[in-house]
This record gives C-alpha cells, sequence and structure tokens, in this order.
C-alpha cells in the first residue's frame, strides 16, 4: 500500500511511516517493549517460569519459580543479555538480580 504525500514528488511505502512510529514509540517506552519482547529474549522454554521484574539501561531483575529454572537461566545469562542489547540497544545491563519465587 503506498501513501500520496502532496508535498512530494514521489509515493512513499506506509511501512516506512509505521516501521519509523514503531521505533519511536519502542525508544519512549522502555521497559514495556521489553516486555513484549521477553518471551523472544528468554525463549520459549524458559519464558514461563522467568518473569521479567524491572529493566533499567545497566540493571535487570527477574523472578523465577523453580531452581532448575534458575539454573537454565543463569547458563543462558549472556545470550540473553546479548539479546536484549540487539533488540534494544540503549541497554546495556551490568547487573542481573533473580529473585526465586
Amino acid at each position: 500500500m503506498l501513501l500520496k504525500v502532496n508535498y512530494m514528488k514521489y509515493e512513499v511505502p506506509i511501512g516506512y511511516y509505521v516501521k519509523s512510529f514503531q521505533k519511536k514509540v519502542e525508544e519512549s517506552l522502555g521497559e514495556e517493549v521489553v516486555v513484549f519482547k521477553w518471551k523472544e529474549i528468554v525463549g520459549p522454554a524458559l519464558y514461563p517460569h522467568v518473569m521479567l521484574d524491572t529493566i533499567d539501561v545497566e540493571n535487570l531483575e527477574v523472578s523465577i519459580d523453580h531452581p532448575a529454572y534458575k539454573s537454565a537461566f543463569i547458563l543462558r545469562q549472556n545470550l540473553i543479555l546479548n539479546k536484549i542489547k540487539e533488540l534494544f540497544p540503549r541497554y546495556d545491563i551490568k547487573n542481573v538480580k533473580i529473585h526465586l519465587v
């Protein structure tokens, strides 16, 4: 679908505007957007057991419902932090706090 803009002499795909808008929303929302991508970040096996509590630029807090999944999270921690950095470059997590609930 193309969106015609009167002051331009060419047509621009509407997807360009949607992606631009989505990027601005993600930058302004921060933690809320990480929640939407949490399953992709931790993976389908850990997702039901690892809950995101808080995240800011340098800190991540999660709650985990079983010691076995805590071990699995710790084993995958670097991969998870790299995935967060890949999806959300403004985060540079240095501290991870894990709560067993």
